[in-house]
């Protein structure tokens, strides 16, 4: 069952992210990200996991061997202990020139595998999470979610490097046939994650939100779905769910797609749609959150908007409450781009994210520009290489999953997490020059 908690009561007020800070503006954090980069002679038109942490200049991470390819990978998620990042992500490696995804981890920059179950070929890590344990002498200990498996992901979880738990018989409700973990949260009694599952022979294929409960070491579990607004048959979730635990209550956001198809993004409480951002399936905006954080009672999201067709550009945005915001892009002329994550610190908002730019060599080469908004001021990160001639960003982007029952000879068709895909998927963009700022953490100052 879930945490037994009351549902409260329906939030009084919203907050809009201000630039100004009142009275004595206090220290600020410092402020870490994760992604990824490229530098084409380096690995061509693949990427290389990254992290900006205490300034805007990218530090590569080490990656396991690349096989019979270049070595390539992602941070997808990341954490601060004691002031040093915890990352977690993918490292890609080749055999016969398959490629194949395997879940890894950073402690201390370097890189650790995550192993594989028995049967499995490739796996993601995609959230992470640390706390100090009950043990009398205190231990940190370290969880990570996300999927493994060999055409299809199913949802798994890793503790200390170690497999958790990855039965797909407890972590996968009847009528459902793949899925992955996408948040994660650890308490002092219990572990708690989100994510979405595929509901099998659905088409279009359509995906539940799911909440996973744990005791701290994986001995007992179990799930419950997140309500969908309008009937099962008729809306669907986006490919991830970012969730939050604030005191008793336990926050998620997602996208929902209805009948037509397009995303509206809302916020549950506990296990009710509780806010909507005030937004109806039936009209713009089209958007969708990709990370989540709190201030008080106000949830405050990250993710993209299309502000007035279905078609049109996705911009990155963040609500506070039920108010949108968009945030400025590279290219205030042709705004594209998606906010990827958030992280809250007293008055600070801080998203990351990425916008397309032109390349200032070559106008017709378009630039993915990383960045991180602190209260809507955007500040560019920088990039593994320089802008200038050379391949432009293939895909797929981290995705070798296919629906189960999908003829192995078709292209991966699983939906990709965050506003990356939204982003880059849309027209070519350089290689040399880019980036994504695909997760933020805010550090508080030492006292």
């Amino acid at each position: 069952m879930r945490i037994p908690v009351a549902l409260l009561a329906s939030l009084a007020a919203t907050l809009l992210v201000a630039g100004a800070c009142s009275g004595n503006s206090p220290q600020p954090p410092l402020l870490g990200a994760g992604g990824w980069s490229w530098s084409p002679a380096v690995a061509g038109d693949h990427p290389l996991p990254v992290l900006w942490w205490g300034n805007t200049t990218p530090t590569p991470l080490p990656l396991l061997d690349g096989g019979d390819c270049s070595a390539s990978g992602s941070v997808q998620g990341l954490v601060a202990e004691a002031s040093k990042p915890l990352a977690v992500g993918i490292s890609v490696t080749c055999a016969g020139g398959v490629p194949s995804m395997l879940p890894v981890a950073w402690p201390g920059r370097t890189v650790q595998a995550l192993p594989l179950p028995a049967g499995a070929t490739q796996g993601t890590a995609l959230a992470v999470a640390s706390r100090l344990g009950p043990e009398r002498i205190a231990i940190l200990h370290r969880y990570v979610g996300g999927a493994t498996g060999t055409t299809s992901p199913l949802p798994t979880f890793w503790r200390d490097g170690v497999l958790a738990a990855w039965d797909r018989t407890a972590l996968l409700p009847p009528d459902h046939d793949a899925g992955m973990v996408t948040s994660i949260a650890v308490t002092d009694q219990y572990v708690l994650a989100a994510g979405v599952v595929h509901r099998t022979g659905s088409s279009p294929p359509a995906y539940s939100g799911i909440v996973w409960l744990f005791d701290l070491t994986f001995a007992v579990s179990t799930w419950s779905f997140l309500p969908l607004p309008t009937e099962p048959g008729e809306a669907s979730f986006g490919p991830w769910v970012s969730m939050v635990i604030e005191g008793d209550t336990v926050w998620s956001a997602a996208a929902v797609q209805g009948a037509a198809g397009a995303p509206k993004p809302v916020v549950w409480k506990d296990d009710a749609p509780g806010l909507w951002f005030g937004l109806e399936f039936g009209a713009a905006p089209w958007a969708s959150p990709t990370g989540l954080s709190m201030v008080e009672l106000v949830p405050y999201s990250s993710g993209w908007v299309r502000p007035t067709s279905t078609g049109g550009p996705p911009q990155p945005a963040i609500w506070a409450g039920s108010i949108l915001d968009i945030l400025p892009a590279a290219d205030p002329s042709n705004p594209i781009g998606a906010g990827e994550a958030i992280a809250i610190h007293l008055e600070g908002a801080y998203v990351s994210g990425e916008s397309l730019a032109g390349d200032p060599s070559s106008p017709s080469r378009r630039l993915a520009v990383p960045a991180i908004w602190s209260n809507g001021a955007r500040t560019d990160l920088g990039t593994l290489s320089a802008p200038g001639a050379g391949p432009a960003i293939s895909g797929p982007l981290f995705g070798w999953w296919r629906l189960p029952g999908t003829p192995g000879t078709s292209p991966p068709d699983w939906p990709y997490p965050g506003g990356t895909g939204e982003v880059l998927g849309s027209l070519p963009v350089s290689a040399a020059g880019s980036g994504v700022a695909r997760t933020v953490v805010a550090v508080p100052p030492s006292p």
